[in-house]
């Protein structure tokens, strides 16, 4: 595969994430730490564009998480920061962003919050609720009359990083870390209530994981065992869960990001700390593993997904410049897509 990379923005902060658009064109939500700024970009025709969202410097908008609704238009998830503690909202309509508070204060801002849109164009995130003496693991929904919250589930330990997706029906469905057991686990909603299950639980869970939906409604989730130095993918059918060892190599940590394309093949990217390699491993029959980038110093977070015609689109952070870079995978020559306009 081929891969064109190039900086987007300068001396920004290590949370990311990417969305692409009908047009194909990436857009990424991001912190700025030094300015304490949430920022946003966007790519179209003229090139990067790139906004300030959140300028309040209380607000440092980390970990951030990216959705586009179905007229493109964006929506962020992310906390208030270390003052306020509290879980911020942010989306963009006909050019104007509006900033909502949806919980806090007591929100716990150091670990990853995730951000999906239904069907009728409202928000779902999932985040972490701190507590003098308990943790929840929680769900934000939006609808017509505001906004509600719910705890999926409640841990002894401070509660760690989230994501969500939202299948066919609009029903959540969310994977984290579980403190108490140092277990991989996975949460669904449907109309009975939510349900916990166990995806692995035989190592130590701490790098951000990721989930995604396919088009038969089953979910896939990538995410790092921390003591083993492996990088996982496990997906559930009629059978139950089912785990998969990706890659292995000294120093594996940090966030994972997966994708879906229209085929149902699958994209991680991830980031090996030891040589501070950018890789994105695929799979279409087998694993194929590639390095992306050899800048060395990428760490921390990383964000991927894949356009309407096949393309994957991945951003990172360049720790060494402090650069936002955007990254282009072009498709394998096996298979036929037209090129980015």
């Amino acid at each position: 595969m081929e891969w064109q990379l190039e900086t987007v923005d300068y001396e920004i902060g290590p949370h990311i994430s990417i969305a692409v658009d009908s047009n194909r064109y990436p857009h990424i939500a991001y912190c700025d730490y030094d300015e304490r700024i949430l920022k946003y970009a966007y790519q179209d025709g003229d090139g990067w564009h790139i906004e300030d969202v959140d300028v309040d410097d209380s607000d440092l908008g980390t970990q951030c998480s990216l959705a586009l609704d179905q007229d493109d238009c964006p929506h962020i998830s992310y906390y208030g920061g270390v003052q306020v503690h509290t879980l911020k909202y942010a989306y963009k309509i006909e050019g104007v962003w509006y900033i909502e508070t949806v919980d806090g204060p007591y929100i716990y801002y150091d670990t990853q919050t995730g951000i999906a849109i239904d069907s009728m164009g409202y928000p779902h995130i999932s985040y972490c609720f701190t507590w003098p003496t308990q943790e929840d693991l929680k769900h934000a929904y939006k609808d017509g009359s505001g906004w509600h919250t719910e705890v999926i589930t409640s841990f002894f330990y401070t509660t760690a990083h989230t994501s969500i997706a939202l299948d066919s029906n609009d029903f959540p469905h969310v994977c984290y870390e579980s403190p108490d057991t140092d277990s991989m686990d996975y949460a669904y909603k449907d109309e009975n209530g939510w349900h916990i299950e166990t995806i692995e639980s035989t190592g130590y869970y701490d790098s951000p994981a990721d989930i995604a939906i396919d088009s038969v409604g089953q979910p896939h989730v990538s995410y790092i065992e921390d003591a083993a130095d492996v990088l996982k993918y496990a997906y559930r059918d009629g059978d139950g869960w089912h785990v998969e060892a990706v890659d292995a190599a000294y120093y594996l940590e940090g966030h994972t990001s997966i994708a879906i394309d229209s085929g149902n093949n699958l994209y991680i990217s991830y980031i090996n700390h030891n040589l501070g390699y950018l890789k994105c491993a695929y799979k279409i029959g087998s694993w194929n593993i590639e390095t992306v980038s050899e800048e060395y110093y990428v760490e921390e977070s990383t964000s991927i997904v894949v356009d309407n015609n096949g393309y994957i689109h991945i951003a990172y952070f360049n720790a060494e410049t402090d650069d936002l870079r955007h990254a282009i995978g072009y498709p394998l020559l096996s298979r036929t897509y037209f090129l980015l306009a």
